[in-house]
């Protein structure tokens, strides 16, 4: 096994699989999840380096019941229930990073 240094300084993990409640009552597709993190990587690609801000994709993060969920490392933070209209504030999260 090798051990390799990067420069990575934040890297947000968006689950692509969690659904969560419109106001008709109805459910979310997963579509919206994976155009989520689409919108918020392409957001990151235009005012960060690929080597210092990653934006990847889980199916699952166990956060299922709390709607669609992402987590931020290093510094470990949870962000839950995350709408289209919160890119802007995750894109905010990793730039504070």
């Amino acid at each position: 096994m090798q051990q390799k240094e990067n420069n990575l300084k934040a890297h947000l993990i968006i689950c692509t699989s969690c659904t969560y409640q419109l106001p008709d009552q109805s459910t979310s597709n997963e579509e919206l999840a994976i155009n989520i993190r689409k919108n918020l990587k392409n957001r990151c690609r235009e005012q960060f380096s690929k080597e210092h801000v990653r934006v990847s994709a889980a199916t699952c993060l166990g956060h299922c019941d709390e709607g669609i969920a992402a987590v931020l490392y290093p510094s470990c933070k949870w962000f839950t229930q995350i709408r289209p209209e919160n890119d802007f504030h995750l894109v905010g999260v990793n730039e504070s990073r």
